[in-house]
């Protein structure tokens, strides 16, 4: 149970990685398909679109950090680290293909085939969003209530809980006015007189 929770936590914190994952795999497989089938030197070739497929991952994992690491910055500087993130991805593939070209340890065509699944799984987000919604089905009524009880104050009371207390004080308190009203109509029979002649309660 545990750990099946702890991996639902961890789906929802990096569910948009995982879904270009997903498409990054799905597209590498078609790819491995046309490249056995219709082409010759098949290890050459796939070994060239498996050093594409993990450059493309390792871009993924990458992209995400990087919209992560400009969360509470200003305009400008999250501009700027977009666009260093971009340049160091842009550098890494030129640099798997570079390598394969220049060693002819594999392909650097089928290499840049498997780097530009990046682009091809992003263009399929949406559907690879729709596909893992109706396999794993939806989690944002969880979410939205793991969201509820993070932002509880710190008596542990959510704002929904809050609200609802509030009300029954309110509640209350009127109920004691009205039945403080009522005692005091009840007996002011008893302590009038008293005032009258006394002048005390």
């Amino acid at each position: 149970m545990r750990i099946g929770k702890a991996l639902k936590e961890k789906w929802g914190q990096h569910k948009a990685l995982a879904e270009l994952f997903i498409g990054i795999a799905a597209a590498g497989i078609l790819i491995l398909a046309v490249l056995l089938i219709f082409f010759d030197r098949q290890f050459y070739r796939s070994s060239g679109l498996v050093w594409g497929l993990i450059c493309a991952a390792l871009g993924a994992w990458h992209m995400e950090r990087t919209i992560i690491s400009t969360y509470g910055q200003d305009e400008k500087n999250a501009i700027a680290i977009m666009r260093l993130g971009a340049v160091k991805r842009y550098l890494a593939a030129l640099l798997v293909i570079g390598i394969g070209a220049y060693t002819e340890f594999y392909d650097p065509i089928s290499a840049f085939a498997g780097i530009f699944t990046l682009k091809i799984a992003a263009y399929a987000a949406p559907w690879t969003h729709l596909l893992t919604e109706k396999v794993c089905g939806s989690d944002d009524v969880s979410a939205a209530a793991e969201d509820e009880r993070h932002s509880a104050d710190f008596f542990g009371y959510t704002e929904a809980e809050r609200g609802q207390l509030d009300e029954s004080l309110r509640k209350k308190n009127k109920n004691d006015q009205e039945s403080i009203e009522k005692m005091r109509t009840d007996f002011s029979k008893y302590y009038e007189p008293i005032n009258k002649n006394t002048g005390e309660l």
